[in-house]
């Protein structure tokens, strides 16, 4: 075998076991959903283990075949004749760029995999829970309720969203999608944008419609009064008996008997659960209002310093692999799309319960 057979032999590999359906959509493709067929987490781990393998063999080669033409380049611009210190910016250089081209290479087979194992493991899981997952997300219409409802904390502009999950859950319609939302202000000097929100979207349908507003937001005091707006009866401050609820977040409401009767000692025990369990600096809002609860969870401040020194609050990043050394099935998306889909379920089926009832 060739050396260069020998390179290749693994990324060709991983492209072979690649799905070739997602290898074509792509993750911002627009075609609408498409059946599952003879997809295993087996295979899939196949081609993570062979671009695996094609990134230790390109390294390898080229960890010290980059060294070696980075000196070969000062030898050559001192037989040009360069003086030693142009020849050792050309050397830079060269180190520099080859560098670069090792790292392309060597990624190259893990950038297939994750360009089509994301697709493949979330749509396999959703539908083990009878949803649908759409990478490209939903849509600015969707995004519009929560919006108006005034569930990113302040009125935004623009935005992204991505990873959207959709179908039953007990008999009640469920929408899970991750956003970001931005405010874009513009003067003379030009424009400016800021972070709203970052985090993960909800919204669960219910057959019959809530008679008023309610809203549950972890923010306090005279800031709560802007949700007043868009509302042609004012919303009060509901007082309710739990007080590690109480602590957590201010409830508000056009209809105080229905406040009551929709925030119930289990429900506000899950929506406190909700607000932890995605870190401890996460910001909770909700609100119940037509036939729907919505529920907006601001994970942003969660993030780390590097992630914030990198810029990285400007990527969505809930359902992302993360760390490829591990099995696919340890993966860092699978545990967030099972630790969240508990939680969904813990809320749907309570409120569910209390819908049907009336307990």
């Amino acid at each position: 075998m060739s050396l260069i057979t020998w390179l290749i032999e693994p990324i060709r590999e991983t492209y072979r076991l690649a799905p070739h359906d997602l290898i074509r959509r792509g993750p911002g493709s627009t075609e609408g959903p498409r059946k599952l067929e003879g997809d295993t987490f087996e295979k899939l781990e196949q081609q993570r283990l062979a671009a695996l393998r094609h990134r230790r063999r390109s390294l390898l080669v080229g960890v010290p075949t980059v060294p070696v033409l980075s000196a070969a380049t000062y030898w050559i611009a001192n037989a040009w004749g360069e003086n030693r210190g142009d020849a050792i910016v050309w050397a830079i250089t060269a180190l520099v760029l080859a560098g670069l081209a090792l790292r392309i290479v060597a990624e190259a087979g893990l950038w297939i995999f994750r360009k089509t194992a994301k697709d493949r493991v979330l749509s396999v899981m959703a539908a083990e829970k009878g949803l649908e997952y759409r990478m490209e997300g939903v849509g600015g219409g969707e995004i519009d309720v929560f919006e108006e409802q005034g569930l990113f904390g302040s009125s935004t502009n623009s935005g992204d969203d991505e990873d959207a999950f959709s179908g039953e859950i007990e008999g009640v319609e469920i929408l899970l999608f991750e956003a970001r939302r931005l405010s874009v202000s513009r003067s003379k000097e030009g424009s400016s944008k800021s972070l709203v929100f970052h985090g993960l979207c909800l919204r669960l349908s219910f057959p019959k419609r809530f008679s008023g507003t309610t809203r549950v937001l972890s923010d306090f005091g005279v800031l709560n009064k802007l949700h007043e707006v868009g509302n042609s009866v004012p919303l009060k401050r509901v007082k309710l008996e739990d007080p590690r609820f109480e602590k957590e977040f201010e409830a508000l409401s056009t209809d105080q008997v229905e406040a009551r009767y929709l925030l119930t000692p289990a429900l506000m025990e899950r929506l406190v659960e909700a607000q932890s369990v995605m870190g401890k600096r996460t910001r909770l809002r909700a609100a119940f209002h037509d036939r729907h609860m919505l529920l907006t969870l601001d994970t942003q401040k969660n993030r780390s310093l590097w992630a914030r020194m990198r810029g990285n609050l400007n990527q969505l990043h809930h359902f992302e692999i993360g760390d490829t050394s591990r099995p696919v099935e340890e993966m860092d998306m699978t545990h967030q799309f099972e630790k969240e889909m508990a939680v969904i379920q813990e809320i749907v089926g309570t409120l569910n319960i209390n819908m049907k009832t009336r307990i």
